[in-house]
């Protein structure tokens, strides 16, 4: 039986569908708002799954379907821009696979942009959140979840809000973020195209990202004709030992670029909004992190949402009762606090590996080209510390299944029992 408290999606995206799995398996009601007609848009490179996003779709049921329409990751590299491989990553993924039990998966499937409905309201509690569309339709509910992307119009408006209740200026206000909370240091270009020789899709080269000329927090958009003359520049640049982006740019299925934006926010929630993914935290994309630390912040706010609606004041002859705003404060506090140990971490992690590879300053080349390639157990090094950072990840706490990874890392949080249900 569903709760009548309603959580109002703003965002179609990875993240936005996640939680919206996550919320009916949690029988709490929802609505997903998305700008797009369409929420299978091919927009971006790809999407590389952690181990530990991968123990929340086996819960939900999705991991088979993923593993059909993507590809594992066994190994990689770094080449110089003539194409010399001073680099092989052969050790690395065998070892994380024998730390947790499996590979990451790369999707090369079309993927929703999350975005958001032009213009929307969502009052301070205690009164009921409203959402009003750019066709003039108009959306109610107990919470609205920003999965809006790091152009966030949730985000803006859940500032607005924080400004009006802050009776103190707003450069006193230390817990209220800039009105653009991310700089940019990075632009890159991505491009998805047939592999060679080869029947299906395959992943695209990680991104290279340039550095520009002066960081800015201003938003960046690029035409198709600036992305050709990007694209030109690099046309001879190694993406295998055999192939060059010029080799490869003119077979594409789709292309985009994009600035890099960095950050993590200090202030998740608000009243009745709460962020989730890049709307809060935005990382580089060197490391696909950031559907990953996405989904880890679906499943740390339902995880604390649901014990909350589920309690025996809530009970079906109670069913219209509702936590009132001070529970659902401390709920979402609890979220922000529990992403908060792990987020800024891979935040700062992807940050270092960005200008590792895109040899920000001296130091950095000496020790992506020369450096760590040589150095003995570099790659057990990554592999182990990869585990470590991937034990943590949470499971929805209401969804019993069985452990599908098993490897030399305990997971810190153990799937729900499915002894306990059965015996319940």
């Amino acid at each position: 039986m569903k709760s009548s408290f309603k959580v109002i999606i703003v965002g179609g995206g990875p993240v936005g569908l996640t939680a919206a799995h996550a919320l009916q398996h949690a029988g709490i009601d929802f609505v997903v708002l998305e700008r797009r007609s369409s929420i299978y848009d091919d927009v971006g490179a790809s999407l590389v799954l952690r181990p530990s996003s991968l123990r929340v779709m086996h819960q939900l049921g999705l991991l088979d379907k993923l593993r059909s329409i993507g590809t594992a990751i066994h190994t990689g590299g770094s080449f110089t821009a003539e194409g010399f491989k001073f680099r092989r990553g052969d050790e690395v993924f065998p070892a994380i696979q024998a730390n947790l039990g499996t590979l990451p998966p790369a999707s090369t499937q079309a993927s929703a942009s999350p975005t958001s409905p032009p213009s929307s309201d969502a009052p301070d509690a205690p009164a009921p959140a409203r959402v009003t569309c750019a066709d003039g339709s108009i959306y109610e509910g107990d919470l609205v979840l920003g999965a809006d992307g790091v152009h966030s119009i949730v985000r803006r408006i859940m500032r607005a809000q924080l400004l009006a209740s802050d009776p103190a200026p707003a450069p006193a206000s230390a817990d209220i973020d800039p009105e653009n909370p991310f700089t940019t240091y990075y632009r890159t270009m991505w491009f998805s195209f047939p592999a060679p020789r080869l029947a299906s899709r395959a992943p695209p080269p990680t991104p290279t990202p340039t550095k520009l000329d002066h960081p800015t927090t201003e938003r960046r958009s690029y035409s198709e004709q600036e992305r050709a003359q990007y694209w030109r520049l690099f046309r001879d640049l190694a993406v295998t030992d055999k192939y060059k982006v010029g080799d490869l740019y003119p077979t594409r299925y789709s292309d985009g670029m994009a600035n890099l934006e960095e950050g993590v926010l200090r202030r998740w929630h608000h009243g009745r909004i709460v962020l989730a993914g890049d709307a809060c935290h935005k990382a580089t994309p060197n490391l696909g992190l950031g559907f990953n630390n996405g989904l880890q912040d679906v499943v740390a706010l339902v995880n604390r949402l649901h014990p909350l609606l589920s309690s025996p004041s809530l009970a079906p002859e109670h069913a219209d009762a509702k936590p009132d705003a001070q529970a659902l404060d401390v709920a979402l506090a609890g979220y922000q606090t529990a992403r908060m140990l792990l987020a800024p971490d891979d935040h700062y992690i992807s940050s270092v590996v960005t200008r590792l590879w895109a040899w920000h300053n001296t130091i950095y080349w000496f020790l992506d080209r020369y450096l760590l390639p040589i150095l003995p157990g570099m790659d057990a090094w990554v592999a182990n510390a990869s585990a470590q950072a991937e034990c943590k990840g949470e499971v929805l706490d209401y969804i019993p299944a069985d452990e599908p990874f098993v490897g030399k890392v305990p997971w810190v949080h153990a799937m729900p029992s499915l002894v306990a249900k059965d015996s319940a």
